[in-house]
């Protein structure tokens, strides 16, 4: 049985080398991971440049947010009045308003950040206070609009929105109709599988859903709801109240597009030049910044040689002072770039410390010269905790075929596992099939190369052709001894939906719905850490 944790990188060579500390690395981040001493550097340059006066206004919009979407709670009111502290700190994550609150790593990241806010606070006897960033003005709707989770027979199902908003809205934007839910609901009501929490778990996504103006309150007030006794600050950044107190930060790109334009570039050639690949690709045109017109968010371009702002989409010509105007009247209409949106944090939260994936620490990497622009320096970045659930019957599974924990993280075994004996036979007739065929095109390749000489690119072409197919023919056979094998098929399909499913790592694919389905939530205790994990260990959970 797999306990505890078990070791494995984060498969992002950026991220892994800034958290294994290599100092190469360490010129691209402003503090190192995981050092005392900076993070206590950290602290004094946010008490520096975070002005004292704005936690009151901050702590006021939250909570009027909190009032309309989630409802004051006991733990929500105590950050609120935390927040309010002259001394206060926040730790942040962030995430897209996926539908159900998109996949496992979002409950995790939410979890990490109130762990780290509350080490954190007792470290420097400080309030800290967690806060999730919803990405409300994300406009790849196909990002958001589905979740997996499995069937009672072990088969992964998808259940996704079929109404789409019009191209470019904001993901704050988009209200699920009552007829969408209700459809949604229906399909949940077949293919959910059973369990005692599964009918509380329909009311409160109905709940959520259906008293909403829009998918980011839904997906606010549902993660909500579950994190109830993980309480944590929700910032939606389309609120006009929030907008407005981290205006500053679009007034400074607005008044300098060029300096963050050579900013970003500088950040992505320092990447290149280490040997990395830039998480995010960047527009030489770009500001950075994008503008919500007629409702849609659009890029704010600026052309260097002529002076003139324009917006991407319509080719808007549009003046430096009418973008100041805009902004004066209408802060909400302003939103950040992914390579920006930190330094937006930084101007509205007093942030200590992020949580994110690897590809967000990676990202970052590229920031250094964005956030020297903005008088401010890139936070001290954690690693969200990651996670792995099994069941009581994929555990039983993993015991039964001699399954090891490095199998379960590493990939698609389950064919090669269970099948292992019957499949020998296979393997030989593959091997034997594919030298076959490959001997039989080399023996002709001669007389095709003496006719036209411009046949070897089609020879190798068919080769490739030749070697994938085989491959296909090897898979389906495999498949076929499972059909004709009942119990090793159902293992198989158990096995895979929650290990592996659909090729890819199970925080990222899965939603939450079906372990909270038959287990509820109290399973996130057991992400809970009084001292942090290292950064390579992934916390292997058991659900019973």
């Amino acid at each position: 049985m797999i306990k505890g944790y078990t070791e494995k990188s984060t498969g992002n060579p950026l991220a892994d080398a800034y958290f294994r500390g290599e100092s190469r690395v360490q010129e691209l981040y402003h503090y190192k991971a995981g050092d005392t001493n900076d993070l206590l550097t950290r602290v004094k340059d946010v008490d520096t440049c975070y002005p004292s006066e704005q936690r009151e206004a901050l702590a006021k919009a939250l909570r009027s947010y909190a009032e309309r979407v989630t409802g004051i709670t006991s733990g929500i009111a105590s950050l609120l009045d935390k927040l309010e502290n002259h001394q206060a700190l926040a730790v942040v994550t962030g995430q897209q308003a996926g539908i159900f609150t998109g996949p496992l790593y979002t409950m995790y990241k939410a979890v990490t950040t109130v762990a780290y806010a509350a080490y954190y606070e007792k470290l420097l006897n400080r309030p800290v206070v967690p806060v999730f960033w919803v990405a409300a003005e994300d406009h790849d709707f196909q990002e958001v609009a589905e979740a997996w989770f499995i069937k009672e027979n072990g088969e992964l199902f998808r259940s996704h929105l079929r109404e789409q908003p019009f191209k470019r809205t904001p993901i704050g934007y988009h209200k699920i109709t009552d007829e969408e839910i209700k459809r949604i609901l229906n399909e949940l009501s077949v293919h959910l599988p059973a369990g005692m929490y599964r009918d509380q778990l329909m009311e409160e996504i109905a709940s959520a859903y259906q008293k909403t103006d829009n998918m980011v309150d839904g997906f606010i007030s549902l993660l909500a709801s579950w994190l109830k006794d993980y309480p944590i600050l929700f910032v939606n950044p389309l609120d006009r109240e929030l907008r407005q107190l981290m205006s500053d930060a679009f007034r400074l790109v607005i008044e300098r597009p060029e300096e963050y334009q050579k900013a970003a570039a500088r950040g992505d050639q320092a990447v290149r030049d280490m040997g990395y690949v830039p998480q995010v690709e960047i527009t030489s045109t770009h500001t950075l910044i994008y503008m919500i017109d007629h409702g849609k968010r659009s890029a704010i371009d600026y052309d260097r040689e002529l002076g003139i702002y324009s917006l991407r989409d319509s080719k808007r010509k549009i003046s430096q002072q009418e973008l100041l105007d805009r902004l004066e009247a209408h802060p909400e209409d302003f939103s950040a770039g992914v390579l920006y949106r930190p330094v937006t944090q930084d101007f509205l939260l007093p942030v200590l410390s992020y949580v994110g994936g690897a590809a967000e620490v990676a990202y970052h990497g590229m920031m250094k010269g964005i956030f020297a622009a903005s008088g401010r320096k890139i936070p001290p970045l954690q690693l969200r905790q990651r996670a792995f659930l099994l069941t009581g019957q994929v555990n039983r599974a993993l015991e039964r075929f001699d399954i090891m924990a490095d199998d379960v993280l590493d990939g698609n075994f389950v064919f090669d596992r269970l099948l292992e004996e019957e499949t020998k036979d296979i393997d030989q007739w593959m091997d034997a099939l594919k030298a076959s065929m490959l001997a039989e095109l080399t023996k002709f390749e001669e007389s095709f190369l003496e006719l036209d000489p411009q046949l070897r690119r089609a020879l190798s072409k068919t080769e490739f052709t030749v070697s994938k197919s085989i491959e296909r023919l090897s898979s389906r056979t495999r498949k076929s001894l499972l059909r004709k094998n009942h119990e090793i098929a159902i293992s198989a399909q158990v096995l895979e939906s929650w290990i592996h499913p659909k090729g890819k790592e199970q925080e990222r694919m899965l939603s939450p719905l079906s372990p909270i389905a038959k287990y509820g939530t109290m399973w996130l205790k057991d992400l809970w850490f009084d001292t942090p994990t290292n950064w390579n260990q992934v916390k292997c959970i058991t659900l019973e």
